[in-house]
């Protein structure tokens, strides 16, 4: 009897992580709905915990530290390609990354004037509209996609 007692248990917290999950996508659908990239938007938002007790400003808050990251991890992916192709990329090739440099490197400061103005207020988000925030970084993420698509 022992035995099923912790079965149970870790069912009962699998079916209630699940039902919190499920709770969370349909939260996350409700904000991306019309958004530039509705699947990634998705994606990021439904990995928050508790979505529904979260502000706008937080969700903001959370996506563009998610956003900075990727753009992070996306700078080291072109390095990784210049290191490992050195002398070995035509012209075209070495001039795209170095295009994808300076692309992420505008995103990452468009991503910072975000940060920066959103963490200026005594809460996250106070002092701008967040009307203004969506609209910069939109633009950060849309410089960032244009990248790898072109």
């Amino acid at each position: 009897m022992n035995t099923i007692s912790p079965l149970i248990t870790i069912l009962l917290l699998v079916l209630l992580q699940s039902t919190h999950g499920v709770k969370n996508l349909e939260i996350a659908h409700r904000h991306c709905d019309g958004t530039l990239y509705p699947s990634l938007c998705v994606d990021t938002l439904s990995n928050i915990p508790n979505l529904d007790r979260k502000s706008m400003a937080e969700i903001l808050c959370h996506t563009l530290n998610v956003t900075e990251d990727e753009v992070r991890a996306s700078e080291k992916n072109v390095t990784g390609l210049e290191c490992a192709n050195r002398g070995a990329l035509s012209p075209i090739q070495e001039q795209g990354l170095k295009d994808c440099h300076e692309l992420l490197e505008t995103t990452l400061d468009q991503l910072r004037v975000v940060s920066s103005e959103m963490t200026s207020g005594a809460d996250c988000g106070q002092n701008r509209p967040v009307t203004d925030l969506v609209t910069f970084f939109g633009a950060a993420k849309t410089d960032t996609y244009t990248d790898w698509e072109g």
